[in-house]
């Protein structure tokens, strides 16, 4: 468990560095080269499991089939890397190489252009690899697991990216997915065999029973919700979870101020309002969907939020053990962050 002592230390060390380097993208020098705090290569655990899965020479008759764009981004990849075995099995299942993409588990459904998706084209072919390995090297990084035969619940599955390919790589998972968009939702349904969807309310609880999953994650989730509607997630996390249960969630954070700053991809104006309202409150929000919603979700209380870890600190503690947390660790921007649940009052 990571103590308050030592999770206090690291943000103000965090604060000091991505503040100065923000600060410098308003108007001075721009020392952005750094690393990211207490970031580290991860494992890929389900990309190589799945890769295992397919023979090796399946490739060989896989490059003629793709396209200009395709095998121009293949070739520039080390074989045999990580990368490189991620960009296979996608391409396997886009360019339906001798039924590889259905031995590792990855079905071809794509959805639709009027269907809501995190992920098109050739590098989202089956699924978002990437961040099922992300989930089971944080956990294994954590030393923890989900058991054989787990309930697991991804929280704001949109079309379900994410639980098709983690229920490729653990087929024993009772999966399923959660989101408030019902056309996506229906698609998933109809399109994702073996994993149950639902829509979910824009405010809590979920219509699932107390102690329903061992494991719950949420890519890219708590990036959106206001403080309010942070707070009431995280405690309906606390109910939905097992004993012992565990909540995996990537946020924007400190670090996601330096990375849109440093890549021009936010007005200053906004990562100087942000970076105040972190410094001052731990939370900063951007309403960044106006009247017209996500993809016809209207809320105030969803747009862009920066989390610092002390906010999420205070905020989750005494309900959860927080058991790691990782800057930038999500696609070099989000902040990655393990709870494990306990009974409030427990040693």
């Amino acid at each position: 468990m990571i103590s308050p002592k030592r999770m206090r230390g690291a943000m103000r060390r965090a604060r000091r560095i991505v503040a100065s380097g923000v600060e410098s993208t308003f108007g001075m020098v721009l020392p952005m080269s750094r690393s990211p705090l207490h970031r580290e290569g991860l494992p890929a655990p389900v990309t190589n499991a799945l890769f295992s899965r397919i023979e090796v020479d399946d490739f060989e008759a896989l490059s003629p089939r793709l396209s200009d764009e395709d095998r121009a981004y293949w070739t520039q990849l080390e074989p045999g890397s990580v990368n490189w075995k991620r960009t296979a099995l996608h391409y396997s299942v886009r360019y339906g190489l001798e039924g590889s993409g259905a031995r590792a588990g990855l079905t071809a459904a794509e959805p639709p252009s009027d269907v809501h998706a995190m992920g098109r084209g050739s590098l989202a072919a089956g699924g978002s690899i990437y961040h099922a390995d992300l989930i089971f090297a944080t956990l294994e990084l954590a030393g923890v697991e989900i058991p054989i035969g787990g309930r697991v619940l991804d929280f704001g599955c949109s079309s379900g990216r994410v639980i098709r390919v983690v229920k490729a790589y653990r087929r024993d998972l009772e999966c399923h997915g959660c989101d408030p968009n019902e056309g996506a939702i229906r698609w998933a349904n109809e399109n994702l065999p073996d994993i149950s969807f639902m829509v979910s309310p824009q405010r809590p609880p979920l219509a699932s029973d107390g102690s329903s999953f061992e494991c719950v994650f949420a890519i890219s989730i708590w990036s959106h919700f206001g403080p309010e509607a942070a707070t009431a997630w995280l405690a309906e996390m606390h109910r939905l979870l097992t004993p012992g249960g565990l909540l995996m969630l990537t946020t924007h954070s400190f670090g996601s101020v330096a990375y849109y700053a440093s890549k021009r991809l936010r007005p200053v104006v906004d990562m100087r309002a942000v970076l105040t309202s972190m410094l001052g409150t731990g939370f900063g929000f951007l309403p960044m969907f106006g009247t017209k919603g996500d993809w016809g979700i209207i809320d105030p209380d969803w747009g862009e939020s920066y989390i610092s870890p002390e906010w999420l600190l205070n905020h989750a503690t005494p309900q959860w053990e927080v058991l790691l947390y990782r800057t930038r660790a999500n696609e070099d921007n989000q902040d990655v962050v393990i709870l494990r649940r306990r009974d409030v009052g427990s040693p």
